[in-house]
């Protein structure tokens, strides 16, 4: 299972005591995000690639319905302004050009691609690549929000606790905004955990906003997993 599902190097500290207590008290394990060999395809070639049967109809039923709910406007500038949304690895993207390269062959098209060359460089993916994120991501907000409310449909009346990285929930944004369009009236509670400096101080500007509860953490204890080894902001 580890060597097909190639999870976060930190699986055995992190998230395998989370199944191990899942599987003592009998309870399900849901996989629920898209494989990663989908959401890489809609980030070469855009979500038609499934609309024109390339894909069976196994692929189909690991994948929302498609089209998948359009994004709303703060949706798409908490996604244009994420200082690293994703990484290259996880969309099995090749590498991208340099500022000064992407800059150069850049040519806006859009609205959105404006924003893409204004905002910022993504350290992992890099500015040119920027506005090609939106459809990747939000078939990956839109597939864990369908795995959650078809959950929420085969176990009436149980709760469904998701983990996810904190841009796919923060402001409710991604997964819960997704739960609405598929399952609208449903309750959702938006947890999000920050490592900051001073995790005494509680910035309620800038912390407020992002969840139901939001939990600060020690940003000067080692973790387990760095999202940001390697980058440079």
């Amino acid at each position: 299972m580890l060597q097909d599902a190639r999870p976060w190097a930190n699986y055995e500290s992190d998230y395998r005591p989370m199944v191990e207590f899942s599987k003592y008290h009998k309870m399900p394990v849901i996989a629920a995000n898209a494989p990663r060999r989908y959401v890489g395809a809609v980030g070469r070639s855009g979500a038609s690639t499934f609309a024109n049967g390339t894909w069976s109809v196994a692929a189909h039923t690991m994948l929302p319905p498609f089209p998948l709910p359009k994004p709303s406007a703060s949706y798409v500038c908490h996604l244009m302004m994420d200082p690293a949304v994703l990484r290259t690895d996880q969309l099995g993207l090749a590498p991208q050009p340099s500022d000064e390269d992407a800059s150069a062959t850049m040519k806006p098209s859009s609205k959105l691609d404006v924003e893409a060359v204004t905002t910022g460089k993504c350290p992992f993916i890099g500015l040119g690549r920027r506005d090609g994120l939106m459809q990747p991501l939000l078939l990956w907000d839109a597939t864990m929000a369908h795995s959650i409310c078809s959950s929420l449909a085969s176990f009436p009346g149980k709760l469904v606790y998701h983990v996810c990285g904190s841009f796919h929930c923060e402001g409710r944004h991604g997964i819960a905004e997704m739960i609405e369009a598929y399952r609208p009236q449903t309750k959702v509670l938006v947890v999000v955990v920050y490592a900051e400096d001073d995790c005494d101080a509680f910035d309620l500007e800038r912390h407020g906003s992002k969840g139901d509860f939001v939990l600060l953490a020690d940003a000067r204890l080692p973790r387990s997993h760095e999202y940001f080894d390697g980058a440079s902001e």
